[in-house]
Protein backbone atom coordinates (compact mmCIF):
# COMPACT_ATOMS: atom_id res chain seq x y z
CA UNK A 1 0.00 0.00 0.00
CA UNK A 2 1.12 3.55 -0.69
CA UNK A 3 -0.49 6.70 0.06
CA UNK A 4 -0.23 10.20 -1.82
CA UNK A 5 -1.65 13.28 -1.28
CA UNK A 6 -3.12 14.55 -4.37
CA UNK A 7 -5.15 17.43 -6.09
CA UNK A 8 -5.80 20.74 -5.27
CA UNK A 9 -3.37 20.67 -2.12
CA UNK A 10 -0.03 19.81 -4.63
CA UNK A 11 -1.14 22.60 -6.57
CA UNK A 12 -1.45 25.02 -3.39
CA UNK A 13 1.80 23.80 -2.04
CA UNK A 14 3.29 24.07 -5.22
CA UNK A 15 1.79 27.78 -5.48
CA UNK A 16 3.06 28.89 -2.25
CA UNK A 17 -0.86 28.87 -1.00
CA UNK A 18 -2.19 27.73 1.90
CA UNK A 19 -4.82 24.69 0.75
CA UNK A 20 -8.01 24.49 1.75
CA UNK A 21 -8.19 20.91 2.49
CA UNK A 22 -5.79 18.02 2.24
CA UNK A 23 -6.80 14.90 0.22
CA UNK A 24 -5.07 11.58 -0.16
CA UNK A 25 -5.09 8.52 -2.56
CA UNK A 26 -4.27 5.55 -1.39
CA UNK A 27 -3.40 3.01 -3.85
CA UNK A 28 -2.68 -1.10 -3.39
CA UNK A 29 -5.09 -1.26 -0.62
CA UNK A 30 -8.92 -2.53 -0.34
CA UNK A 31 -12.08 -1.13 1.73
CA UNK A 32 -11.23 -3.98 4.45
CA UNK A 33 -7.65 -3.20 5.36
CA UNK A 34 -8.42 0.74 5.77
CA UNK A 35 -11.52 -0.14 8.16
CA UNK A 36 -9.13 -2.13 10.02
CA UNK A 37 -6.90 0.75 10.49
CA UNK A 38 -9.52 2.88 11.82
CA UNK A 39 -10.22 4.68 9.05
CA UNK A 40 -14.14 5.71 9.21
CA UNK A 41 -16.08 5.09 5.74
CA UNK A 42 -18.22 8.31 4.26
CA UNK A 43 -19.54 9.15 0.66
CA UNK A 44 -22.32 8.51 -0.94
CA UNK A 45 -20.98 8.09 -4.76
CA UNK A 46 -18.10 6.63 -4.00
CA UNK A 47 -15.77 5.03 -1.01
CA UNK A 48 -14.05 8.01 0.82
CA UNK A 49 -12.51 7.35 4.07
CA UNK A 50 -11.70 9.94 7.33
CA UNK A 51 -8.05 9.19 8.96
CA UNK A 52 -9.02 8.26 12.81
CA UNK A 53 -6.78 11.20 14.02
CA UNK A 54 -6.42 13.62 11.08
CA UNK A 55 -9.60 13.56 9.85
CA UNK A 56 -8.74 14.11 6.54
CA UNK A 57 -10.37 12.52 3.65
CA UNK A 58 -8.69 9.19 2.10
CA UNK A 59 -9.53 8.04 -1.06
CA UNK A 60 -8.53 4.61 -2.49
CA UNK A 61 -7.28 4.75 -6.23
CA UNK A 62 -10.73 4.45 -8.81
CA UNK A 63 -11.56 4.25 -11.96
CA UNK A 64 -14.94 5.30 -13.36
CA UNK A 65 -17.46 4.92 -16.44
CA UNK A 66 -20.12 6.95 -17.46
CA UNK A 67 -23.18 5.46 -17.05
CA UNK A 68 -25.83 8.28 -16.75
CA UNK A 69 -26.62 11.57 -17.62
CA UNK A 70 -25.15 14.25 -15.29
CA UNK A 71 -22.24 14.72 -12.45
CA UNK A 72 -23.71 12.09 -10.55
CA UNK A 73 -24.17 9.23 -13.48
CA UNK A 74 -21.05 7.67 -12.98
CA UNK A 75 -19.54 4.37 -11.87
CA UNK A 76 -16.58 3.82 -9.99
CA UNK A 77 -14.30 0.88 -9.24
CA UNK A 78 -11.94 0.25 -6.67
CA UNK A 79 -9.02 -2.14 -7.00
CA UNK A 80 -5.85 -2.94 -5.68
CA UNK A 81 -4.47 -3.22 -9.27
CA UNK A 82 -5.73 0.39 -10.09
CA UNK A 83 -2.47 2.63 -10.37
CA UNK A 84 -1.81 5.62 -9.07
CA UNK A 85 -2.02 7.37 -13.11
CA UNK A 86 -4.90 5.63 -13.38
CA UNK A 87 -6.70 7.16 -10.88
CA UNK A 88 -5.07 10.56 -11.84
CA UNK A 89 -6.26 10.77 -15.40
CA UNK A 90 -9.77 10.98 -14.64
CA UNK A 91 -9.53 14.13 -12.66
CA UNK A 92 -10.45 17.71 -14.82
CA UNK A 93 -6.78 19.52 -14.90
CA UNK A 94 -3.71 19.06 -15.68
CA UNK A 95 -2.93 21.27 -12.43
CA UNK A 96 -5.05 19.16 -10.25
CA UNK A 97 -3.46 15.57 -11.64
CA UNK A 98 -0.05 15.85 -9.79
CA UNK A 99 0.18 13.88 -6.80
CA UNK A 100 3.77 14.28 -4.21
CA UNK A 101 4.39 10.76 -2.35
CA UNK A 102 6.09 10.46 1.44
CA UNK A 103 9.25 12.13 0.26
CA UNK A 104 7.54 15.06 -1.42
CA UNK A 105 8.83 14.05 -4.97
CA UNK A 106 5.96 15.14 -7.60
CA UNK A 107 4.31 12.59 -9.41
CA UNK A 108 3.24 14.32 -12.86
CA UNK A 109 2.57 12.04 -15.55
CA UNK A 110 0.28 14.75 -17.56
CA UNK A 111 2.24 18.02 -17.65
CA UNK A 112 0.52 20.02 -14.87
CA UNK A 113 3.84 21.21 -13.59
CA UNK A 114 4.39 22.98 -16.93
CA UNK A 115 0.72 24.12 -16.99
CA UNK A 116 1.29 25.78 -13.42
CA UNK A 117 4.07 27.54 -14.66
CA UNK A 118 2.41 28.35 -17.88
CA UNK A 119 -0.69 30.11 -15.52
CA UNK A 120 -2.84 27.48 -17.93
CA UNK A 121 -5.84 25.37 -17.09
CA UNK A 122 -5.81 22.49 -19.53
CA UNK A 123 -8.35 18.71 -19.31
CA UNK A 124 -6.24 16.16 -18.76
CA UNK A 125 -8.31 13.39 -21.02
CA UNK A 126 -10.81 13.12 -23.49
CA UNK A 127 -13.23 11.98 -20.15
CA UNK A 128 -13.81 15.62 -19.68
CA UNK A 129 -16.81 15.75 -21.50
CA UNK A 130 -18.52 13.20 -19.88
CA UNK A 131 -19.18 15.83 -16.69
CA UNK A 132 -20.73 18.80 -17.42
CA UNK A 133 -19.68 20.22 -13.97
CA UNK A 134 -16.19 20.58 -15.29
CA UNK A 135 -17.42 23.73 -17.05
CA UNK A 136 -17.97 25.45 -13.85
CA UNK A 137 -15.43 23.99 -12.21
CA UNK A 138 -12.70 25.25 -14.92
CA UNK A 139 -14.32 29.42 -15.12
CA UNK A 140 -13.94 29.15 -10.96
CA UNK A 141 -10.45 27.66 -11.06
CA UNK A 142 -9.46 30.66 -13.75
CA UNK A 143 -11.18 33.32 -11.27
CA UNK A 144 -9.39 31.84 -8.20
CA UNK A 145 -6.08 31.59 -9.96
CA UNK A 146 -6.29 34.01 -12.53
CA UNK A 147 -5.41 31.21 -15.31
CA UNK A 148 -6.18 31.68 -18.63
CA UNK A 149 -8.19 27.94 -20.26
CA UNK A 150 -6.57 26.60 -22.88
CA UNK A 151 -7.49 26.85 -26.55
CA UNK A 152 -8.08 22.71 -26.61
CA UNK A 153 -10.35 23.01 -23.62
CA UNK A 154 -12.26 25.76 -24.34
CA UNK A 155 -13.16 24.22 -27.85
CA UNK A 156 -13.63 20.79 -25.90
CA UNK A 157 -16.33 22.83 -23.49
CA UNK A 158 -17.90 24.49 -26.77
CA UNK A 159 -18.65 20.98 -27.62
CA UNK A 160 -20.44 20.37 -24.56
CA UNK A 161 -22.23 23.34 -24.56
CA UNK A 162 -23.13 22.72 -28.32
CA UNK A 163 -24.43 19.14 -26.72
CA UNK A 164 -26.98 20.93 -24.34
CA UNK A 165 -24.80 18.48 -21.83
CA UNK A 166 -25.59 22.04 -19.15
CA UNK A 167 -28.97 20.81 -18.97
CA UNK A 168 -28.00 18.02 -16.61
CA UNK A 169 -27.01 20.32 -14.15
CA UNK A 170 -29.06 20.36 -10.84
CA UNK A 171 -29.69 24.15 -9.89
CA UNK A 172 -27.97 24.11 -6.71
CA UNK A 173 -25.04 22.85 -7.79
CA UNK A 174 -24.68 26.00 -10.41
CA UNK A 175 -25.40 28.31 -7.78
CA UNK A 176 -23.08 26.81 -5.50
CA UNK A 177 -20.23 27.32 -7.99
CA UNK A 178 -21.61 30.73 -8.47
CA UNK A 179 -21.05 31.47 -5.18
CA UNK A 180 -17.73 30.19 -4.94
CA UNK A 181 -16.57 31.96 -7.90
CA UNK A 182 -17.82 35.43 -7.34
CA UNK A 183 -15.42 35.65 -3.93
CA UNK A 184 -12.38 34.75 -5.36
CA UNK A 185 -9.81 37.62 -6.17
CA UNK A 186 -10.82 37.56 -9.78
CA UNK A 187 -15.01 36.86 -10.01
CA UNK A 188 -14.52 38.75 -13.77
CA UNK A 189 -12.66 35.69 -15.44
CA UNK A 190 -15.29 33.07 -14.35
CA UNK A 191 -18.10 34.79 -16.42
CA UNK A 192 -15.24 35.65 -19.17
CA UNK A 193 -14.43 31.93 -19.79
CA UNK A 194 -17.98 31.37 -19.60
CA UNK A 195 -19.03 33.49 -22.46
CA UNK A 196 -15.87 32.46 -24.39
CA UNK A 197 -17.08 28.72 -24.27
CA UNK A 198 -20.86 30.09 -24.75
CA UNK A 199 -21.63 28.87 -21.83
CA UNK A 200 -23.17 32.42 -20.62
CA UNK A 201 -26.59 32.07 -21.95
CA UNK A 202 -27.68 28.75 -20.89
CA UNK A 203 -26.18 29.22 -17.52
CA UNK A 204 -27.01 32.58 -16.79
CA UNK A 205 -28.96 33.70 -19.43
CA UNK A 206 -29.98 36.93 -17.40
CA UNK A 207 -26.89 38.08 -16.89
CA UNK A 208 -25.63 37.23 -20.17
CA UNK A 209 -25.86 40.32 -22.06
CA UNK A 210 -25.04 42.64 -19.28
CA UNK A 211 -21.59 40.68 -19.62
CA UNK A 212 -21.22 40.36 -23.26
CA UNK A 213 -21.53 43.98 -23.67
CA UNK A 214 -19.10 44.47 -20.51
CA UNK A 215 -16.63 42.31 -22.37
CA UNK A 216 -17.02 43.47 -25.76
CA UNK A 217 -15.01 46.73 -24.46
CA UNK A 218 -17.98 48.78 -23.84
CA UNK A 219 -16.82 50.02 -20.46
CA UNK A 220 -17.92 53.70 -20.43
CA UNK A 221 -21.47 53.37 -19.22
CA UNK A 222 -22.76 53.21 -15.68
CA UNK A 223 -23.86 49.81 -15.86
CA UNK A 224 -20.05 48.43 -17.04
CA UNK A 225 -18.97 50.60 -14.32
CA UNK A 226 -20.32 48.79 -11.75
CA UNK A 227 -19.44 45.24 -12.63
CA UNK A 228 -15.54 47.20 -12.53
CA UNK A 229 -16.06 47.27 -8.52
CA UNK A 230 -16.06 43.59 -8.93
CA UNK A 231 -12.24 44.06 -9.01
CA UNK A 232 -11.63 45.95 -6.01
CA UNK A 233 -11.31 43.68 -3.99
CA UNK A 234 -9.42 46.02 -1.76
CA UNK A 235 -13.36 47.36 -0.79
CA UNK A 236 -15.82 44.59 -1.04
CA UNK A 237 -13.50 41.66 0.72
CA UNK A 238 -15.07 38.48 -0.60
CA UNK A 239 -17.84 39.09 0.92
CA UNK A 240 -20.70 37.17 -0.84
CA UNK A 241 -23.58 39.07 -0.47
CA UNK A 242 -22.03 42.15 -1.49
CA UNK A 243 -20.72 40.95 -4.26
CA UNK A 244 -24.23 39.45 -5.60
CA UNK A 245 -25.57 42.95 -4.96
CA UNK A 246 -22.80 44.48 -7.03
CA UNK A 247 -23.59 42.21 -10.13
CA UNK A 248 -27.50 42.68 -9.43
CA UNK A 249 -27.17 46.38 -9.70
CA UNK A 250 -25.36 46.07 -12.88
CA UNK A 251 -28.23 44.29 -14.60
CA UNK A 252 -30.46 46.67 -13.10
CA UNK A 253 -28.85 49.09 -14.25
CA UNK A 254 -28.12 48.08 -17.84
CA UNK A 255 -32.05 47.28 -18.39
CA UNK A 256 -32.70 50.91 -17.06
CA UNK A 257 -30.84 52.00 -20.07
CA UNK A 258 -32.48 49.41 -22.51
CA UNK A 259 -36.17 50.45 -20.83
CA UNK A 260 -36.18 46.45 -19.25
CA UNK A 261 -37.74 45.38 -16.03
CA UNK A 262 -35.28 43.69 -13.54
CA UNK A 263 -36.90 42.62 -11.07
CA UNK A 264 -38.46 39.75 -12.88
CA UNK A 265 -35.00 38.95 -13.97
CA UNK A 266 -33.89 39.45 -10.77
CA UNK A 267 -36.39 37.05 -9.19
CA UNK A 268 -36.26 34.75 -12.01
CA UNK A 269 -32.82 33.91 -11.57
CA UNK A 270 -33.34 33.17 -8.08
CA UNK A 271 -36.10 31.05 -8.41
CA UNK A 272 -34.51 29.12 -10.76
CA UNK A 273 -31.19 28.22 -9.10
CA UNK A 274 -32.96 28.27 -5.71
CA UNK A 275 -30.86 31.31 -4.29
CA UNK A 276 -31.29 31.49 -0.58
CA UNK A 277 -33.07 34.29 0.65
CA UNK A 278 -30.76 36.90 1.68
CA UNK A 279 -28.98 36.81 -1.94
CA UNK A 280 -32.50 37.38 -3.00
CA UNK A 281 -33.16 40.26 -0.24
CA UNK A 282 -30.19 42.72 -1.05
CA UNK A 283 -30.71 41.65 -4.82
CA UNK A 284 -33.89 43.07 -5.07
CA UNK A 285 -32.96 45.93 -2.54
CA UNK A 286 -29.71 46.78 -4.77
CA UNK A 287 -32.14 47.25 -7.48
CA UNK A 288 -34.17 49.59 -5.74
CA UNK A 289 -32.26 52.82 -5.04
CA UNK A 290 -30.91 55.22 -6.99
CA UNK A 291 -28.04 57.76 -6.13
CA UNK A 292 -29.73 61.49 -4.87
CA UNK A 293 -28.55 64.42 -6.06
CA UNK A 294 -28.30 67.78 -3.64
CA UNK A 295 -29.69 69.89 -6.65
CA UNK A 296 -33.56 68.83 -5.79
CA UNK A 297 -33.59 70.46 -1.98
CA UNK A 298 -37.22 70.86 -1.61
CA UNK A 299 -37.04 66.83 -2.44
CA UNK A 300 -34.24 66.06 -0.83
CA UNK A 301 -35.25 64.56 2.60
CA UNK A 302 -38.56 62.53 0.71
CA UNK A 303 -35.69 61.14 -1.30
CA UNK A 304 -33.24 60.31 1.65
CA UNK A 305 -35.78 58.60 3.19
CA UNK A 306 -37.44 56.98 0.17
CA UNK A 307 -34.03 55.61 -0.35
CA UNK A 308 -33.30 54.42 3.62
CA UNK A 309 -36.75 52.36 2.71
CA UNK A 310 -35.62 50.96 0.00
CA UNK A 311 -32.21 49.02 1.01
CA UNK A 312 -33.50 48.03 4.41
CA UNK A 313 -32.44 51.34 6.39
CA UNK A 314 -35.05 51.35 8.71
CA UNK A 315 -34.63 47.08 9.12
CA UNK A 316 -32.60 45.56 11.86
CA UNK A 317 -30.67 43.49 9.32
CA UNK A 318 -26.98 43.62 8.62
CA UNK A 319 -27.43 44.05 5.00
CA UNK A 320 -27.70 47.71 5.22
CA UNK A 321 -24.19 48.22 5.84
CA UNK A 322 -23.51 46.14 2.96
CA UNK A 323 -26.01 48.51 0.44
CA UNK A 324 -24.65 51.38 1.92
CA UNK A 325 -20.89 50.18 1.11
CA UNK A 326 -22.41 49.66 -2.71
CA UNK A 327 -23.34 53.35 -2.57
CA UNK A 328 -20.46 54.29 -1.56
CA UNK A 329 -18.18 52.78 -4.31
CA UNK A 330 -20.93 53.78 -7.28
CA UNK A 331 -20.69 57.44 -6.17
CA UNK A 332 -17.20 56.71 -6.38
CA UNK A 333 -17.82 55.76 -10.03
CA UNK A 334 -19.20 59.52 -10.79
CA UNK A 335 -16.85 62.34 -11.48
CA UNK A 336 -18.68 64.75 -9.59
CA UNK A 337 -19.49 63.09 -6.35
CA UNK A 338 -19.64 66.09 -4.45
CA UNK A 339 -23.02 67.20 -6.10
CA UNK A 340 -24.55 63.41 -4.32
CA UNK A 341 -25.73 62.99 -0.74
CA UNK A 342 -22.67 60.97 0.41
CA UNK A 343 -23.33 57.56 1.82
CA UNK A 344 -21.86 59.47 5.34
CA UNK A 345 -24.59 61.55 5.44
CA UNK A 346 -27.03 59.00 4.35
CA UNK A 347 -25.97 56.75 7.41
CA UNK A 348 -25.71 59.89 9.62
CA UNK A 349 -30.02 60.48 8.79
CA UNK A 350 -30.45 56.86 9.21
CA UNK A 351 -28.77 56.73 13.00
CA UNK A 352 -30.47 60.30 13.92
CA UNK A 353 -33.80 58.69 12.46
CA UNK A 354 -33.11 55.32 15.13
CA UNK A 355 -33.01 57.30 17.91
CA UNK A 356 -35.56 59.79 17.64
CA UNK A 357 -38.06 59.74 20.00
CA UNK A 358 -41.70 59.35 19.03
CA UNK A 359 -43.67 58.83 21.93
CA UNK A 360 -45.51 62.17 22.02
CA UNK A 361 -47.29 60.56 18.71
CA UNK A 362 -47.95 57.57 20.64
CA UNK A 363 -49.57 59.54 23.30
CA UNK A 364 -51.48 61.56 20.80
CA UNK A 365 -53.15 58.26 19.79
CA UNK A 366 -51.89 58.33 16.28
CA UNK A 367 -52.56 54.85 14.84
CA UNK A 368 -51.96 53.05 11.83
CA UNK A 369 -52.02 54.93 8.16
CA UNK A 370 -52.01 58.25 10.51
CA UNK A 371 -48.75 57.05 12.75
CA UNK A 372 -46.81 55.77 9.60
CA UNK A 373 -47.77 59.14 7.46
CA UNK A 374 -46.86 61.32 10.80
CA UNK A 375 -43.68 59.27 11.47
CA UNK A 376 -42.84 59.70 8.03
CA UNK A 377 -43.21 63.31 7.87
CA UNK A 378 -41.01 63.73 10.97
CA UNK A 379 -38.41 61.77 9.14
CA UNK A 380 -38.59 64.01 5.98
CA UNK A 381 -37.87 67.13 8.18
CA UNK A 382 -35.01 65.44 9.88
CA UNK A 383 -33.37 64.86 6.64
CA UNK A 384 -34.12 67.80 5.14
CA UNK A 385 -32.28 69.83 8.33
CA UNK A 386 -29.53 67.23 9.40
CA UNK A 387 -28.74 68.06 4.96
CA UNK A 388 -29.23 71.87 5.33
CA UNK A 389 -26.94 71.92 8.19
CA UNK A 390 -24.32 69.70 6.71
CA UNK A 391 -25.12 72.21 3.37
CA UNK A 392 -23.54 75.24 5.42
CA UNK A 393 -20.96 73.60 7.61
CA UNK A 394 -19.33 72.90 4.57
CA UNK A 395 -20.43 76.53 2.44
CA UNK A 396 -22.54 75.19 -0.08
Amino acid sequence: MKIYKVGGAVRDSLLKRSPEDTDWVVVGANENYLLKMGFDRVGKDFPVFLHPHTKEEYALARLERKTGEGYLGFETTTHESVTLEEDLSRRDFTINAMASDELGNIIDPYGGLNDLRKCILRHVTEAFLEDPLRILRGARFAAKLNFSVADETIAIMMEMVAKDQLSELKAERIWSEFKRAIVTDHPLVFFKVLAQCRALPNLLPEFSPLFGKFFNGESHSQDTKILSLLDRKDRIERDPELVFAIICRALFLYNQENGELTSSQISSFCDRLKVPKKFKTIAKRASAFKLIKKEFRTRLGNEIIRLLDAVGGFKNDYLFSKLLLLYELELETKRDTHSYVSAKELLAVKNAIKNMDNNDLIQKNFSGESFAEQLKTRRIALANDMLALSARAHGV
